[in-house]
């Protein structure tokens, strides 16, 4: 992952969509529907399952990006939604007036930058990112966004750091105009050029032209980055991805989950700081989280 400067949080919304409650010992499994965001890794998280289960709960998750999700049409076929950022909980509390709505804020995650082990290593060399900790191969690094961006302005290629890529050295990110972390990178890019919020309409749009070059040398985006960044084939979709940290947290658990036989996995979870247990020879190419 790669921590920036004035990095924010991400703040996950549940909006409750219904009233009441259920009294009485549970006598049978009670199916919760639900509209979620990326914050579904936690619902779809096995241990989760199994103590919601236990209390006779089962979530249907339905998935959807956040700015899509507070535009969905019917939102009375579902029991709670779950989505990213304050604009597109605000406009779920707007569609919902008059009906029943609560809301609550669960969940805090930050925007991060996943890539490869190779990449983490140019990027230090390019001097825009550092290790959080000592060690032979740290998983978690500090990057200057400013520096990062200069570069990215620069139209620099990774190659220029040793690497066998003749690509453009970017950061491939969701969708600004359906996903909230595609428009929380796009702000904290916006920021780490200008370094000032905007004050007009006029100033926002001469910001959004200077930000476009970067948008249209990524390519066409899609909706979220990480299910192609955590694929076996992650290298060929986006060498550095904008993510959330939690998304990387549940890759890492899932890789620990036990597997039969002789497949199995450590459960060992590292943090910054920790030892960082030696990877089976098959998974070392894995992704590493490098963070801003």
């Amino acid at each position: 992952m790669v921590r920036a400067t004035g990095w924010g949080f991400v703040l996950g919304f549940v909006t409750l969509l219904f009233a009441g409650h259920v009294a009485g010992p549970l006598e049978h499994i009670i199916v919760v529907r639900a509209m979620l965001a990326s914050k579904r890794d936690f619902f779809e998280d096995q241990h989760v399952k199994r103590l919601l289960m236990s209390h006779g709960y089962q979530v249907q998750v339905t998935p959807a990006d956040s700015f899509e999700l507070a535009e969905t049409a019917d939102l009375d076929d579902y029991q709670f939604v779950l989505l990213s950022g304050q604009a597109a909980a605000d406009r779920v509390y707007e569609r919902r007036q008059g009906k029943h709505a609560i809301g609550y804020a669960p969940f805090f995650t930050p925007l991060v930058l996943g890539t490869f082990r190779d990449y983490a290593e140019a990027l230090q060399a390019a001097g825009v990112a550092r290790p959080q900790y000592s060690g032979d191969k740290p998983l978690y690094y500090s990057v200057d966004m400013g520096k990062l961006i200069a570069l990215v302005d620069q139209q620099v290629h990774w190659n220029k750091y040793g690497l066998d890529n003749q690509n453009r050295l970017l950061a491939q990110s969701p969708d600004p105009c359906r996903s909230y972390s595609g428009a929380a990178y796009v702000g904290l890019v916006a920021f780490a050029r200008y370094a000032h919020p905007v004050a007009t309409d006029a100033e926002a749009l001469e910001q959004a032209r200077g930000i476009r070059p970067m948008l249209d040398a990524e390519g066409q985006h899609s909706d979220d980055m990480a299910p192609k960044y955590f694929v076996p084939e992650g290298r060929s979709f986006a060498t550095v991805a904008v993510i959330y940290e939690h998304q990387y947290l549940a890759y890492q658990n899932r890789r620990r989950l036990p597997e039969p036989a002789a497949r199995q996995r450590s459960r060992a979870r590292h943090r910054p700081g920790a030892d960082v247990p030696q990877r089976p020879a098959r998974d070392r190419a894995r992704p590493d989280l490098v963070r801003p």
